[in-house]
Order: C-alpha cells, then structure tokens, then sequence
C-alpha cells in the first residue's frame, strides 16, 4: 500500500539509520502498520497488556538498584540505633538522638529521589502507549469505516436485485407465491463494530498505579493490606486472539535516570538487572513519616498522568490516591497519636521538665530563674512539628488537628497540676499560712474561723494547701 512504501522509504533515510530511536514515533508507525497487513494487530494489542506490569516492575528495579549503587559508592549508609526511630525526637544538647534524625531525613531524600526517577521514566512509558494506542485507534476507525461503506454498497447492491427482480415478475406474469420456493441466497447479518472510544492507554496507568502502591507500601512500612483489584483480568482477550505472539515495545529498555546521570549510556545498551528478593529496603529506612514528604509529588504525578490520558475518569477517584487517603487516616495519625502520647510521657517523667531553662551562651548574673521550663521548651517543638507535618497533608487535616488539640491539652492539665503543688511553697503568704503561730491565732479569731473554716480542727488535720484554695477563692 502507499502508507507502508512511503514508511520504507523514510526508514532507508540516513537520518534514521543513524538513529532510529530518535524518530520513535516512525518506528511505531512502522511496525504497527506491519502488523495489521499481517492481520496481527489483535495479538499486538495483546501483548502490550500481558506484559505492562512486568516491565513496570523491572523499571522500579532497575532505578531502584541504579540509586542503591550511587550512594553505596559515595558515602556510607548511616543506620540508626534502633529500628523505631523517633520521629520528632528533640536533638537538645548531648541528647544522643541526633543520628537517629538524621538518618529518617536522609531516607525521606532518597525515596523522594527514586519517585522522582520512577515517575520521570513512567512518564516516557505512559506517553509511548498513549502514542501506539492512538495509531491503533487511527487504524480501527479506518477499518470500520470501510466495513461501513462496504456494507452500504452490499445494501445497494441488494436493493438493486431486489429491484430487477420485481421487474421481472410484473413483465413475465410469475406469480409472487413462486418466489418463497426460491433458493435466493440470504444476505449475511451485520457484524457488530467493536467500540474505538475504548481502545486508549488507560490500562497502563492502572498499571501504574498498582505498582506504585506496592513501592510504596514497602517504604511506608504498611502493616494492613490494601485490596486492589488486578488490572489483568480487566485485560482479558477475546476469542481467536494468538497468545503465543511474543511481540513487545521495549519500554523497559529506556535508560534509568540515576544511570544516565552517572554513564550517559545509549538507549540500545541499556541491559535489565535482574534483581535479588530481600526482606527489606536497608538504603532508605522503611517508616510511616515519609508520607508528609511525599504526599504532594506523588498528587501532582497523578494530575500529570491524568491530564495526558484522553477520557479520564476524576484524578479524585484514583486508586493511587484512594490508598494514600487510606493510609493517612486508619494508619498514619493513630501512630501519630500513639508517638506524640509517648513522647509527652517521656517529657512530664524527666526529672528537669520543670526546672528553669538556661539558654544557650546565657550569664547568671543573678539568681532570678528563667520564666520557661524544660518541658514547655521541648513540648513547643514536638506541637511545632506536629502541625509542620500536618500542613504537608491536604486531607484528614481535622482528624490531625484533633491529635494536636489532645497533645496540649494533656500537657497544660499537668502543668495545671504541677503548679498547685508547687505554688503554696513559693508564695509567702503560703508560708504565713503554714506557720504554727498562725494557726493557733486563727483557732483563738472566730472570724478567721468563718473565713477558712479552721473551727473544730486540730494542728495535725490542718493542710496549708486545703487554706490556699480558700484563700485564692476569696481573691
């Protein structure tokens, strides 16, 4: 035909012989267009569904391995102390939990370094199927419109014998009653046109998706499990498609990120690595507060990824951003809640949470205390963090503010507390109040016996503190 003679002559040009991958979109068309005349576009179809999950994966692998190598090169992995990690552990002088900060923040730099890897190559992938989805397209509507237009001239045509038949019987006198003993043959019955509008690279995002969920249940350190449903049997194929065609864009073939950075290698030389299964990432410490430092890049891929899929369902209705929602409200805040109480009872058990604060490069000149404490300091810099992390996240932004509103008002009903026991003894009428002599004269006044109630007590009944109540009530 003139479409694959006019793509031969442009493949023997020099400019693509030199570099066909520079011209993808002519290497498409090309085999596409070889495909079909061999009748084999059904099976092609085929094959890119069968295989998009598998070479998803591989490309999570293969930049996963690439960043992996690039910092086991450069410097030495720092790994904390414990595996649960602190996350808001508060790095005061000689606290001893500066490493363990240090190593969660470098973890949230790499991960969002490989996203960025994964998303940058799974956005090449995307739009390639989007490409070759779009020619598949082009070809099916041509196809059906011209079963269509053969179909109409097989009504004309039809509509023409009936015609000359008619003719026929009025100018020769047959009866009409002889024709149902005819053996006129049956015209065949419509085929029905299967639905272009369908044919689209939807599938691969889905596919994106699952994979994505599964990369980052595994930094996330997700302990429930995410049903999802599995694209492929969405992807099932119709009667009469070859299975056995192993026809297959090699998007995995596109060079990683992190190795074009370091190599600059070519697309064609790129090899896949295979990749050993291990328990766990050990590069990038697995922990539920990576989510405030990935959430919105991992929004704004999925707007990406929308806006370039034609017919789209709303980016809201995502399984991507289904299961990130999910994990934010049944698993992230209670362990936000669960960490922020366990901190708190960390600060009010120290045995210098209300002793005075001496600031940094302070001189006492004299003996007046500082006006804050050592817990208020701490304390402020957990509800600093609390609410930093709560403003990187978009949704559940009440259920988060209600762990905070308990956070403060567990620490103010402490500190409520501590400051009826301390404060009778650092007031000098306290101090009146708890002299003996005193007491003896309030027994003797009968209207000092009206005003704290001390008739009919006697000295070792008397509790100074029961008096100060009286007395700032009285105030």
């Amino acid at each position: 035909s003139e479409t694959i003679s006019e793509l031969l002559r442009e493949e023997k040009s020099d400019t693509f012989l030199t570099n066909p991958d520079g011209n993808s979109a002519l290497l498409k068309s090309i085999i596409l267009e070889s495909m079909n005349k061999l009748g084999r576009l059904p099976s092609c179809q085929a094959a890119l569904k069968n295989r998009v999950n598998q070479e998803l994966k591989k490309i999570i692998d293969i930049e996963t391995d690439d960043l992996k190598q690039k910092y086991s090169l450069s410097q030495t992995l720092t790994t904390s102390r414990s595996r649960n990690v602190d996350p808001w552990e508060l790095v005061l002088k000689h606290s001893g939990h500066g490493s363990q900060r240090e190593s969660l923040k470098n973890s949230q730099q790499r991960l969002l370094e490989l996203m960025n890897n994964v998303f940058g190559v799974f956005t090449r992938v995307l739009q390639n199927h989007i490409d070759v989805w779009n020619i598949i397209r082009a070809k099916k509507e041509a196809k059906e419109k011209a079963e269509q237009l053969e179909i109409q001239a097989k009504k004309i045509e039809v509509k023409r014998s009936h015609s000359d038949d008619l003719d026929e019987i009025l100018f020769s006198g047959i009866r009409q009653s002889d024709l149902m003993l005819g053996t006129r043959p049956k015209p065949k019955p419509k085929q029905p046109t299967r639905d272009v509008r369908g044919v689209n690279a939807w599938f691969v995002w889905e596919a994106i998706q699952t994979q994505l969920v599964k990369m980052l249940r595994l930094y996330w350190k997700v302990n429930q499990q995410v049903d999802l449903a599995n694209q492929d049997k969405q992807n099932k194929l119709r009667p009469g498609e070859d299975l056995k065609l192993d026809f297959r864009f090699e998007f995995s073939d596109i060079p990683s990120v992190a190795a074009l950075a370091r190599e600059n290698p070519t697309v064609r030389k790129v090899e896949t690595k295979k990749t050993e299964k291990k328990e766990g990432p050990q590069w990038i410490e697995a922990s539920p507060y990576h989510v405030p430092a990935c959430y919105r890049r991992v929004v704004a891929f999925i707007d990406q990824a929308h806006s370039m899929v034609d017919d789209s369902p709303n980016p809201e209705s995502s399984s991507l951003r289904n299961f990130m929602n999910n994990f934010i409200r049944q698993e992230f805040i209670p362990r936000v809640q669960a960490d922020a109480h366990k901190i708190i009872t960390r600060i009010l058990c120290d045995t210098a949470s209300f002793k005075p604060f001496d600031t940094v490069g302070r001189v006492s000149t004299d003996d007046v205390p500082s006006v804050l404490v050592h817990s208020s300091i701490r304390f402020s810099r957990l509800v600093n963090n609390l609410m930093r992390d709560m403003l990187s996240l978009p949704h559940s932004v009440s259920d988060y503010l209600r762990v905070v509103e308990l956070a403060c008002d567990r620490y103010l009903q402490h500190c409520e507390e501590k400051f009826k026991q301390q404060l009778p003894s650092k007031l000098y009428s306290a101090q009146v109040l708890g002299d003996v002599n005193f007491l003896k004269l309030c027994k003797t006044d009968k209207r000092s016996q009206r005003v704290f109630g001390t008739r009919g007590r006697t000295k070792t009944d008397y509790n100074p503190q029961s008096v100060f109540k009286v007395e700032s009530q009285h105030f």
